[in-house]
């Protein structure tokens, strides 16, 4: 069996704003990624690695005050920017879609001089903020799509029996004055 363990956190930049804390709502905490077999697999180009599957889920952050929101995934690194998964695999988490008070906006990476793209890994170490152009925006409600991809060494599929596959973090979400 495989599984993902998620959380959510929401937090405060300084004290003075304790009273203003975000809260973190996942669609789902734990993806159940079923069974496998050695022949399910499927090969990710330019990677020795095969990917188990895909699957999105939806995060809604909330803070108190009008402020610019910092994303950020706490978990164990694994290689190819994602995050440990069973013994030699990697879970990476992809943003698809995020909105700000309803409309849309790009994350990228906090003091960041790249541009934002559409479609951006959330890597260890990394907090991303939402940015309408090349400027921070502040905003109460945060929505993000984020796809999940598990992915595991060819290797890790030969077991002569069955195994726990498992990979864990949190999403925390904080606020930046404005």
């Amino acid at each position: 069996m495989a599984f993902i363990t998620l959380l959510g956190l929401g937090g405060i930049n300084s004290p003075a704003q304790a009273e203003q804390q975000c809260r973190l709502q996942l669609s789902e905490s734990t993806l159940d990624l079923g069974r496998f077999n050695r022949d399910q697999p499927v090969q990710v180009k330019g990677t020795n690695l095969l990917s188990l599957d895909k699957r999105v889920l939806n995060l809604f952050a909330t803070c108190g005050a009008n402020s610019v929101m910092g994303l950020a995934f706490k978990g164990q690194s694994g290689e190819e920017k994602g995050y440990r998964f069973a013994k030699n695999g990697v879970f990476v988490l992809k943003v698809i879609n995020a909105q700000l008070d309803g409309k849309p906006v790009r994350l990228r990476p906090h003091n960041a001089e790249e541009i934002a793209t559409s479609e951006l890994l959330i890597q260890p170490g990394q907090e991303l903020l939402p940015y309408v152009g090349t400027f921070p925006v502040s905003g109460e409600h945060l929505t993000v799509q984020v796809e999940i991809e598990t992915r595991i060494d060819s290797a890790g599929t030969r077991v002569s029996a069955d195994e726990d596959w498992e990979g864990s973090g949190q999403f925390e979400v904080r606020m930046f004055a404005p």
